[in-house]
């Protein structure tokens, strides 16, 4: 049984590690600047923008 939770831990962490990961990428702002990158704030809660670019 110990064998096999291992097994399990080292296939499917890094899985989950990198959906967590993704959804830390979803929180951020997407806004585009004006040299053209994405805004590095986070977005606000229940927005898909920064308090800057909600307005």
């Amino acid at each position: 049984m110990k064998k096999a939770l291992l097994l399990i831990s080292i296939f499917l962490l890094p899985t989950f590690l990198q959906a967590c990961s993704d959804e830390d990428d979803n929180q951020r702002c997407q806004a585009i600047t004006k040299d053209g990158d994405q805004c590095k704030r986070n977005a606000e809660k229940g927005s898909i923008y920064c308090w800057q670019h909600k307005k």
